[in-house]
């Protein structure tokens, strides 16, 4: 198993609106959310033939994996947050050094794949989650 994370720290609001957050697990591999805004067609007659698209003004965040080196009581409060439809806020701290400022984002759990665990460790498994952002991302200190 990888036992690196670069720095990076992914933390989960403990209650909501606590402001208290805890680390749910080591960090092995995390894309960081996409932040997207959709284009919208706005083609007519007057285009001349030529599709025309403008945004669409909504921006939102893309489906994000995340692999951690966690215990079983992650995988289950996981499933309980699916089974609950619960969303939380989220936190992914970078690293000193780096010019990103924490991240965070309110978002769900939408699936939750034990992948493996070490032989030496068997109390630490190796699970992607995918998660969805939702409402406003703070990417930057105001």
């Amino acid at each position: 198993m990888t036992d690196t994370n670069y720095g990076v720290d992914f933390q989960q609001e403990i209650s909501p609106s606590s402001g208290t957050f805890a680390t749910i697990g080591e960090v092995v591999n995390l894309d960081v959310p996409k932040i997207v805004t959709e284009a919208v067609e706005k083609t007519h007659h007057a285009s001349g033939g030529h599709r025309e698209h403008v945004p669409s003004g909504l921006i939102g965040m893309d489906e994000f994996p995340i692999i951690l080196n966690c215990t079983q009581l992650v995988v289950e409060s996981m499933y309980v947050l699916m089974v609950a439809n619960s969303v939380l806020l989220y936190k992914i701290v970078f690293p000193e050094g780096l010019v990103l400022d924490p991240w965070e984002f309110d978002a769900f759990p939408l699936s939750v794949d034990v992948q493996e665990s070490d032989a030496r460790a068997p109390e630490v498994l190796q699970v992607e989650i995918m998660f969805k952002g939702t409402g406003v991302p703070q990417v930057a200190t105001p």
